[in-house]
């Protein structure tokens, strides 16, 4: 070995021990740091002041230092401070481990000291995106303007982790994540924009001097939506935070006294108390005004024939709530088998039928018929995603005048998009008058489904509804129902096109009604010709 090679190993082997050095002396301060967190024990109740409340990000704070984390919030983002020794002791023993492969390779010495230097630095920075970034995701802060607490608890304990990389504030999305053995899935479910709306409006309402900030939290906490008449007032307030769009129509546009009583319960608020500040009452109407999924998913787990359509609700903490997973998209069924695409078609046809006839008391509207908004789970079950497009009917409210059944062949007019669109709109400015009409305009869904779903005419889609002339035209994947065998293709295609054209009042229904038919006698493994035979227009 020469005198140079000799050299150039005595510097490589120095940097490397001082980078030892260095790391070992990081290591043992984030192991005292460990030993102190658990001195203190952050139960991480709405109230705490623990580590994880001390720091709210801010912009250009991605360069403070580091705050202390508990011993739990490191070991589920993965980090430890053993995880510094034992990289660095990989390196000091893998020649030993291999035989000294590699000795006198001097840039197999320096890729070894980079990687070793690059783990730690992962490990590091994933420690900084946990603190700097996890308060600003869930904002549990600005509670009672949230959708609850019930799961921060677990959250800082540990518990409840989430794969979190960049996040997006700006925009509602999805974080995956696990509770111990189960996997789940966080979702904010509105943009900081639309908090931010609602901030600005309860601050205005509070009359809180201009010279001074305003503390959402305690805004809220003395304004009206804590009071016992909040909700009669969250209507106005979900139009406002919209602006009065479209996704103005809700589960709040035709909500009677009865569903918000079943809400105030599922949220335990107490009737009587009405005069006296309620912080859950703050919390119920906060959520309905900015999307009421979390509070529909709870009360679709008292409703069993309604229950399977949605994801089970498993919390919240601030501004995030914890569900299971979904399933796979429905766009991605597409180019399933011919069969398999006629048992997932009659499962929508059949969620409509559930959603306005399986319960004595509650209607179900649903506005949004999209692939985005349908999944199906690894056991076949349809669920609906985005609940922000939902109405909620009172049976109760409701006209029981004979022309209210869809079901009956009673109109003197045909129903298409200027009628249904018309209703929606009416929906939308006058729900008072308009929503004891629901149950007669319940064939919107199966119009909207054929038209978005099931259809694969040309006639059926390029026609975008609901949608301004101007609009451009975005690619439509096309129809479950597409490529049927010659023999049903004809007479599928004429009910295809009635169900979203009706041509004489009441054929939308009838072609419904049809088209079941002749879908369970196909999945029954019937010959397409006995099919085509047995079902008739």
């Amino acid at each position: 070995m020469g005198p140079k090679l000799r050299k150039k190993i005595l510097i490589v082997g120095s940097s490397i021990l001082f980078t030892i050095f260095t790391i070992q002396l990081t290591g043992f301060n984030i192991l005292r740091d460990d030993e102190d967190s658990m001195k203190f024990t952050n139960i991480a109740l709405p109230s705490t002041n623990g580590k994880f409340r001390t720091f709210v990000p801010s912009k250009g704070d991605h360069k403070r230092n580091l705050l202390h984390a508990s011993k739990q919030g490191k070991e589920e983002i993965g980090f430890d401070s053993k995880d510094t020794r034992r990289t660095l002791q990989d390196i000091r023993t893998a020649d030993d481990i291999k035989g000294h492969p590699r000795l006198g390779d001097e840039t197999s010495l320096k890729q070894d000291a980079f990687q070793g230097i690059r783990n730690v630095t992962v490990a590091m920075t994933t420690k900084l995106q946990f603190e700097n970034m996890f308060p600003s995701l869930l904002e549990e802060e600005k509670c009672p303007l949230c959708y609850g607490t019930t799961n921060c608890d677990q959250i800082y304990a540990g518990n409840i982790s989430f794969h979190v990389g960049s996040v997006n504030l700006s925009e509602p999305h999805a974080i995956k994540g696990t509770w111990g053995d189960r996997r789940i899935v966080g979702k904010r479910l509105v943009s900081r924009e639309m908090f931010q709306r609602l901030e600005k409006i309860i601050c205005n309402q509070s009359q809180v001097d201009v010279k001074k900030s305003c503390e959402v939290n305690a805004a809220a906490t003395n304004s009206w939506m804590s009071k016992g008449f909040a909700l009669n007032r969250v209507h106005k307030l979900h139009q406002e935070v919209y602006e009065n769009h479209l996704i103005a129509i809700s589960a709040t546009t035709c909500a009677s006294p009865d569903f918000y009583d079943d809400l105030k319960q599922l949220y335990g608020v107490s009737r009587w108390r009405t005069g006296i500040a309620s912080t859950e009452m703050a919390i119920l109407a906060a959520t309905l005004a900015l999307d009421p999924e979390p509070a529909l998913l709870k009360f679709f787990r008292h409703i069993p024939p309604l229950q399977p359509y949605f994801s089970e609700y498993l919390g919240e903490c601030g501004r995030v709530i914890l569900t299971e997973p979904s399933g796979k998209p429905l766009v991605s069924y597409l180019k399933a088998s011919w069969k398999h695409r006629v048992d997932i078609s009659l499962k929508i046809l059949k969620m409509i039928e559930d959603f306005h006839n399986s319960s004595d008391k509650w209607l179900v509207l649903l506005l949004d018929f999209t692939y985005e908004n349908f999944v199906l789970t690894s056991e076949g079950q349809l669920k609906v995603v985005n609940l922000s497009g939902i109405v909620i009917v009172d049976k109760d409210q409701t006209s029981t005048t004979p022309d209210m059944n869809p079901h009956l062949n009673n109109r003197t007019d045909v129903c298409n998009e200027d009628c249904l669109n018309t209703f929606v709109k009416q929906l939308q400015t006058e729900p008072d008058t308009h929503c004891r009409e629901v149950p007669r305009h319940v064939e919107f869904m199966y119009m909207m489904a054929c038209h978005s779903l099931l259809s694969d005419l040309m006639t059926t889609k390029y026609e975008r509804f609901f949608q301004p002339l101007d609009t451009p035209r975005k690619h439509h994947p096309g129809g479950l129902l597409h490529d049927a065998p010659y023999e049903v293709d004809s007479m599928l295609s004429d009910l295809l096109y009635e169900c979203v054209f009706e041509g004489q009042p009441g054929r939308r229904m009838h072609s419904v009604r049809v088209l079941k038919r002749l879908l369970n006698i196909i999945k029954r493994g019937f010959s397409y010709t006995f099919a085509a035979d047995k079902t008739s227009l």
